[in-house]
This record gives C-alpha cells, sequence and structure tokens, in this order.
C-alpha cells in the first residue's frame, strides 16, 4: 500500500507532492560510514555523516503480524548548504546534490 501521509509515534510525515504549508515532508539521519578525509587524501577514514531528505513515496509493507512503513526519499549529504540558527536545522537542498 502507497501513502501520502502516515503518523509514526505521534510525528506525522507527507511526501513532498502533498506538503502545504508545513514542512513534514523532510527527514534526517547519521550514519557511520568510511570515507576520504578531503579529496587530495586518499585514505580511508571512519567518520559520522549527516543525510537530509525529502520523502518522496511511503509504502506499507503488511507482513499480517505486523506492519513496517517504508519512506523512499531523496537523499543528499548536506556537509555545505547546512545552517543552524534559535536551535533548528536549516537545510537548503538546491546547494546539494541529490541521490537516491
Amino acid at each position: 500500500m502507497s501513502y501520502n501521509g502516515y503518523v509514526i509515534n505521534g510525528q506525522r510525515f507527507h511526501t513532498k507532492d502533498i506538503d502545504k504549508s508545513t514542512q513534514n515532508s523532510g527527514v534526517s539521519i547519521e550514519a557511520t560510514t568510511i570515507c576520504q578525509a578531503s579529496a587530495k587524501d586518499t585514505s580511508q577514514v571512519v567518520d559520522v555523516v549527516e543525510y537530509y531528505g525529502v520523502i518522496k513515496e511511503i509504502i506499507l509493507l503488511d507482513y499480517y503480524q505486523f506492519q513496517l512503513p517504508i519512506f523512499k526519499c531523496h537523499w543528499a549529504n548536506a556537509r555545505h548548504g547546512v545552517k543552524f540558527e534559535y536551535g533548528f536545522t536549516l537545510v537548503n537542498l538546491h546547494q546539494v546534490r541529490i541521490s537516491m
């Protein structure tokens, strides 16, 4: 089943297509990953990277004994274009490369 909106633990999420005055289509995750320290340095390091994105589709998998909501998102590794103001994290997704 596919949905335009879904409530999980009291939090309401919407797909970007129907998102109106609220901004409940944005999601974020911190992931531990192997990456390069810089473009010039080819050695790999383990680091925590924050990813930000928007929900494109909400799919509910029903296994009869439990249900599992899945978010299909357009993700961005937003090291640039992120501001922290007044306790909020602001992400400009137009300044970062979006991946699926």
